[in-house]
Order: C-alpha cells, then structure tokens, then sequence
C-alpha cells in the first residue's frame, strides 16, 4: 500500500520529518523478505515486528522448492530434516506410506529460519524495531505531511512516516483491513510437542504423516518430539 502507485526515494519533507521509502509491518518470511528486496534496491526501510525475536511461532515448518528459491542469495537454510516419506491416513486408520529417492521438502524450525530472514534484510540495510505494535494508518489528517506520505501508527503513539507501507502482519492485518482485505473465513491452528521414545523418533525420521481426518494433522519426529499442527501443509 502506498501513497502513490510508485515508491519514491526522496525523504525530504516540510516539516524535515524522517520519511521512509518503505515500512514492512510483521517480521515473518513474507515481511523480512519484503524488507530485503526493498533495501536491496536502494530503498530506506523499516521493519517493524511486535514482538520479540526470536518468538515462537506455530507452523508445520516444511519448506519446498519454490520457497527456497526465493530466499536470499547465500542464505544458510536451518535444516532440521529432510523428509523423504510422507505416510497417508483417513481417522488414523489405513495407513499409505510412499517414499522418494528425492528429499520432497525440508524441516525448520521457525523461531531460526524467520530471525535468520531478518538478519539478512538488516544486512541489507533495513533498519529492524521489535517490539512494537501497529495500531492504524492514515493517509489524511493532521500527521500526514502529503499526499505522497502514509502515517504509521504505533501503539505508544509515535507516528511513523512513508512513502509505502508494506501489510506482512498476518490474518488479522491492520493494513489489510486499511485497505479492505476481508477474509471469509479464518481457521485455527493448534500446535503441541510430546516427547516420546527414541525408537518412535526415528521411526518417523525423515517421514511425515498427513492424516485426512477433519481437522488433518501432521507428525513428524524431532529430537524426540512428536509434533502436531493444525495446518496439514505447514510453512509452504
């Protein structure tokens, strides 16, 4: 979302308030990738993430081919395996397993692969602020200098300036409902890790299980842990 259909790299303003080109709001992949591109191209950014990194984040944590190339050059990938099963059911019960001489996707571990997308929009030149919540934004009033400039926000209520603001912060965007994104429906993913045997984690080393119940789940064994996610297809 910007002011104008293009992104302009001039910061100068009346008021001599500093103005970003681009301000990325949520530090996911989708967010610290964004951040990269912009900064690559030359462009001033701000990061902004509410919380903390790195945060925990529920995800099945697969990652395929498309979604690795689109990381950033020479990006180090944390692995924590690399799936070559993947084992069917309906309710549990008659189980399919079928394997690949090739890997089919890998296994992260989010809080690791998001914080490493964010060092590298840093190295980028983007400047990173966690920590910090975006409450709206505006593109009129008293905050807005011009109409090229857009007013973030935050939650203590500094406003932030720029020439484009990029929305990353999930199914509950605050600039997707500035804009009018409107969902038909939001599912819930739950999440848990239960250890178990170590016989149990390496049976499932390298398989997942996508069971087609209602409600699918997926398993897969890590250092001992089974872990469950609501979302059958995980990080894609």
């Amino acid at each position: 979302m910007g002011a104008e259909a293009h992104v302009s790299s001039d910061n100068a303003t009346p008021d001599k308030e500093t103005v970003w080109d681009v301000v990325v709001v949520g530090a996911g992949p989708a967010g610290a990738s964004a951040a990269h591109a912009a900064a690559c191209a030359g462009r001033r950014v701000l990061l902004l993430e509410k919380a903390e990194l790195p945060r925990y984040k529920t995800c099945g944590g697969g990652i395929i081919g498309p979604s690795r190339e689109a990381l950033p050059p020479g990006f180090e990938l944390p692995l924590r395996e690399r799936v070559h099963a993947v084992t069917f059911s309906m309710n549990g019960k008659l189980a399919r397993t079928r394997r690949s001489k090739h890997v089919l996707f890998g296994l992260i571990n989010r809080p690791e692969f998001d914080a490493g997308l964010v060092e590298a929009a840093k190295d980028a030149g983007a400047e990173v602020r966690t920590g910090v919540s975006v409450t709206r934004v505006e593109q009129h009033g008293p905050s807005v200098p011009d109409r090229r400039t857009v007013a973030v926000v935050l939650a203590d209520g500094e406003t932030v300036l720029a020439r484009a603001v990029v929305g990353a912060d999930g199914s509950a965007s605050r600039i997707g409902a500035h804009v009018g994104v409107k969902l038909d429906q939001v599912d819930l993913g739950l999440e848990a890790e239960i250890p178990v045997p170590e016989t149990v984690a390496e049976d499932w080393a390298g398989r997942v299980l996508i069971d087609g119940a209602e409600g699918a789940a997926t398993q897969r064994a890590r250092t001992g842990v089974t872990e469950t996610d609501g979302d059958e297809l995980g990080a894609r």
